[in-house]
């Protein structure tokens, strides 16, 4: 039944999905680990991109649920919500990956990295379901 369902083009694009997923919750886990340990540093050299980021962000959502003929309210409230979380992820993300490269020995001799990667594929998961199941709650 299932595997009826799922097609053959499907299988590879949701692995890669999901690769790419968990290597960026992984990237944003280390990088809390790397504000809460201090490790952090240099972050306000950084800061302009992330915003940059963000504000590409907030225009591409803008343009893109206007587009669906959504009203004016949720365009703008659904924009904002959607750049501040992606201004949160491409920062803990960054700074994840500036940890990761200044300190690999850190990062990868411990076996605090296999959580981060498992708590990123559950947070994978979750992320899937919620987004495909999000209108079950929102009634």
């Amino acid at each position: 039944m299932v595997a009826e369902r799922l097609d053959a083009d499907l299988i590879p694009r949701a692995a890669v999905l999901v690769a790419v997923s968990t290597a960026v919750v992984t990237a944003a886990f280390v990088g809390v680990v790397a504000l809460v340990t201090g490790h952090a540093s240099h972050v306000t050299v950084r800061l302009p991109f992330y915003v940059l980021v963000m504000a590409v962000v907030f225009v591409a959502f803008v343009f893109l649920i206007d587009s669906r003929g959504s009203d004016g309210q949720t365009v703008i409230v659904s924009s904002i919500g959607v750049a501040l979380l992606g201004f949160l992820i491409v920062l803990l993300s960054g700074e994840g990956v500036v940890f990761l490269v200044t300190n690999p020995d850190q990062v990868l001799a411990s076996q605090l990295i296999v959580y981060l990667v498992s708590a990123g594929l559950v947070c994978t998961g979750l992320a899937y379901w919620g987004l495909r199941h999000w209108r079950e709650f929102a009634t």
